[in-house]
């Protein structure tokens, strides 16, 4: 299957510090096989789908300029309205006689690995030196501290296959 690499940060991001299929160390990025570049309007749309598919509805909008994204603010509101409540659910069907079985262990660590159960990795730096992409629940966590308006730059975007 394949998804998308996006790599954002609150600071713009040089173009020769764009993300690019060297840049991504396979085995430290959970389950990349390989990644590839895409065209100006793949990563046009990979953007859009960030903010209209992936990322919590109303919390993003497109920016004015190019390559970027605005936070609308919201986060508090969705880990206690959605992220919150999902974890309980899927903590209260945990037992000592089922946690190892059925899934049950993997399912949790996905609800709290990947917070938007999306396959979209984040690559959270405006430098391209860090080898790895992580899953939607670190980009929640950097979000945290961020005040509604926060401008946020897109970099370089890559599809992956897993």
């Amino acid at each position: 299957m394949h998804s998308t690499i996006i790599q954002i940060a609150d600071t713009q991001i040089e173009k020769d510090n764009f993300i690019d299929e060297m840049t991504i160390e396979i085995g430290l990025t959970p389950l990349v096989d390989y990644t590839t570049e895409i065209s100006e309007e793949e990563r046009k749309e990979a953007i859009e789908n960030l903010v209209n598919g992936c990322l919590p509805t109303g919390m993003f909008s497109l920016g004015t300029e190019p390559d970027t994204i605005v936070y609308n603010g919201g986060l508090e509101e969705w880990v206690r309205k959605e992220w919150l409540p999902k974890i309980r659910r899927h903590a209260e069907t945990l037992s000592t006689h089922n946690v190892f079985r059925d899934f049950k262990l993997y399912r949790m660590e996905r609800v709290l690995d990947n917070a938007l159960d999306s396959g979209t990795l984040f690559y959270l730096s405006e430098d391209n030196y860090q080898s790895y992409a992580e899953r939607s629940t670190a980009f929640m966590e950097y979000l945290n501290g961020f005040s509604a308006g926060q401008i946020f730059y897109i970099g370089g975007v890559l599809d992956y296959h897993w």
